[in-house]
């Protein structure tokens, strides 16, 4: 996990939404629901790197 990220639990999300919604400071919401989108698109891009790699061991294994 890099330097300053932050991956949150589900009671610290509705924490975050209550005390949002209650401040109404929605900016909050956007910034954390935005790191989440990203962090998931990034699993998955890392994912499929990783399937990739190991589909192509087990080709040139195969192959010796």
């Amino acid at each position: 996990m890099p330097a300053g990220q932050k991956h949150h639990t589900f009671p610290t999300i509705y924490n975050i939404i209550d005390t949002a919604v209650f401040l109404d400071d929605i900016e909050t919401l956007r910034e954390i629901i935005k790191e989440r989108e990203s962090a998931i698109m990034k699993f998955k891009e890392d994912l499929r790197t990783l399937v990739t790699i190991d589909a192509l061991m087990k080709k040139y294994k195969s192959k010796l």
